[in-house]
């Protein structure tokens, strides 16, 4: 256990602290149009002003800052997989619900996509994650219309999560995947393509947020991650 969280195991036993806040999330935008951290916009129900990051195939950011604006030291970098499309979600198709509140529009509208065949991919690895911790995604994948175009995904790591989103006609409903560990090296690796059995022609993603909470703790509902209290402060790993 590093430092941090042996003082705040400290201070929670001498009854300072009685609950650990979450961390800021790390919001991050699937994109085409260029890699940036430390962007500002105006989430979709219009509720606050978050900081996000960009990134596409064949990029990276080396310093993602958190949805307050703090920097983290964490890194993201494309490692392998075919270039996908990029595209934009229709401004008339419905975005609402948690992910309204969540992301801004550039975030949820903007998407890569891959295509046949079904076996095409995208990886990308994130550094610099504390071994002491655990990792929560919310992943959200949209495009306009009606049909089954389900995108899968999987989180590499100590463990290995997965789990598919069907983005045709979505508006409102995440990919929770929670409690990733980091490898021994601080990193963790998020696989996209296509869900098994698929028979679409594309599969979509748009948009994801990774929560770092400590090993042992509960993840914290949804709508917790969209306010981040005082305590918060506390609980953010400074590298």
């Amino acid at each position: 256990m590093n430092h941090r969280h042996t003082i705040l195991s400290i201070l929670a036993t001498l009854g300072f602290i009685t609950a650990i806040a979450p961390a800021a999330p790390i919001s991050i935008s699937i994109a085409g149009n260029g890699a940036a951290g430390g962007l500002t916009g105006q989430t979709i129900d219009g509720s606050r002003t978050i900081y996000y990051n960009r990134i596409g195939d064949n990029s990276s950011v080396g310093n993602l800052t958190d949805t307050a604006g703090a920097s983290t030291g964490i890194a993201v970098t494309w490692v392998a997989g075919k270039t996908g499309a990029n595209n934009t979600v229709a401004s008339t198709h419905p975005i609402t619900g948690v992910p309204a509140a969540m992301f801004t529009s550039d975030s949820a509208r903007t998407f890569l996509a891959v295509t046949t065949p079904r076996t095409s991919f995208m990886r990308w690895r994130l550094d610099g994650l504390d071994l002491d911790s655990a990792y929560d995604f919310a992943i959200f994948c949209c495009r306009e219309g009606t049909g089954a175009t389900s995108s899968n995904f999987t989180i590499l790591g100590q463990n290995t999560l997965t789990g598919s989103i069907n983005a045709r006609g979505n508006t409102d409903q995440l990919l929770y995947l929670n409690d990733a560990r980091p490898d021994t090296y601080g990193s963790l690796e998020i696989v996209f393509g296509f869900a098994t059995g698929s028979t679409a022609t594309f599969a979509y993603f748009n948009a994801f947020q990774v929560t770092e909470r400590p090993l042992g703790s509960v993840p914290e509902p949804t709508a917790a991650l969209l306010f981040v209290g005082p305590l918060a402060v506390l609980t953010r790993r400074r590298r």
